[in-house]
């Protein structure tokens, strides 16, 4: 009897948590999902569940109510207002540095550095072929990320002035781990663009941009170029349980799981 009462009263407790959903990039999934496991083990008021789907369709769900929180690599735009409302309350809760990879061949060839010229000529196709720049002959291939993706708009934003310019690429893929797979695997002629969290990642390797190399440390001092804040957003009045999820997360305890993740943290 014992046992089943406190079997009883632990779905009690488990049925009463309120549920706080989030979605969106890829690029803040890994450390939100963290966050979220720390968060729902240390209290047992709310219950919090994490999904991908790009930094688009976060900013959308949130809008029209399906989530709780939207993740964005990026700020709202400005089309997006329009459509969508002008509720949206931002949180910046980590930065992100959008690294340029290649795979080990390339980098063991002599590819070991990038200049705004050389990745914007890459990404144009006015530079095809690596003994361009310093590497072996052998025609470069390029990958970027898919629609919707917030670090694909910061980095079209960066290197050509809009977010939407179409490029014509060797392919198209879908989240870090996709770009990943792409260069490391799939391509030894390849380059791609990932955040921080992948570098390290099985068969690709971090090139530096314009003489730094992407880090912790060049994010944090802001010594490298290509650097961009993390956002959740929430829309019009914040939820009891987004504000506390978003209080945890910007607690030195939630910020220090930043680090810990691979990610710099906001402040």
């Amino acid at each position: 009897m014992l046992g089943l009462a406190l079997i009883l009263g632990l779905v009690a407790v488990s049925s009463a948590a309120t549920m706080v959903s989030v979605s969106g990039s890829t690029s803040l999934l890994p450390l939100a999902e963290r966050w979220a496991e720390e968060f729902n083990q240390m209290q047992s008021d709310y219950e919090v569940s994490v999904r991908a789907g790009g930094s688009g369709v976060g900013i959308k769900d949130v809008a029209s109510g399906k989530v709780d929180i939207g993740m964005a690599s990026r700020e709202v735009k400005p089309e997006e207002i329009s459509s969508l409302g002008d509720k949206f309350v931002e949180h910046k809760v980590a930065i992100d540095c959008i690294s340029l990879v290649v795979s080990a061949a390339v980098y063991d060839s002599g590819v070991t550095g990038l200049t705004y010229d050389q990745v914007r000529g890459i990404y144009d196709g006015s530079i095809d072929n690596w003994k361009d720049i310093g590497g072996e002959d052998a025609e470069i291939y390029t990958i970027s990320r898919e629609v919707g993706s917030g670090t694909r708009d910061y980095f079209n934003e960066f290197f050509f002035g809009s977010s939407k310019v179409e490029l014509e690429v060797g392919s198209i893929e879908g989240g870090n781990a996709g770009i990943v797979t792409a260069v490391g695997q799939n391509s030894d002629v390849g380059i791609g663009y990932v955040s921080l969290k992948f570098i390290n990642a099985k068969g690709v390797r971090a090139v530096a941009y314009d003489g730094v190399t992407p880090s912790m440390e060049s994010a944090m001092d802001g010594s490298y170029p290509i650097s961009r804040p993390l956002y959740m957003y929430t829309y019009g009045e914040t939820s009891d349980g987004a504000q506390a999820f978003l209080d945890f997360i910007l607690s030195p305890e939630g910020q220090e799981m930043a680090k810990e993740e691979g990610y710099p943290p906001a402040a």
